[in-house]
C-alpha cells in the first residue's frame, strides 16, 4: 500500500509539472519520508507486540 501511495504521489507531481504546475521537490521528500517513518514505526510496534503474545 505504501509503494502504491509513492507511485501515486510521483505521478501526480510529472503530470503538474507537466500542466505547468510546480511542485517543490522538497515537499515530495519530506511526504515520502514522513510516510516512511510512520511505517517504520508501525514495524517496530508490530514487532513488540508480538513478541507480547498479542495479535
Amino acid at each position: 500500500m505504501l509503494a502504491l501511495a509513492f507511485i501515486l504521489l510521483v505521478g501526480v507531481a510529472l503530470v503538474a509539472d507537466g500542466l505547468g504546475f510546480h511542485i517543490p521537490r522538497g515537499y515530495l521528500y519530506f511526504a515520502i519520508a514522513f510516510s516512511l517513518g510512520v511505517e517504520l514505526l508501525n514495524i517496530r510496534a508490530g514487532k513488540s507486540r508480538a513478541k507480547a503474545g498479542g495479535h
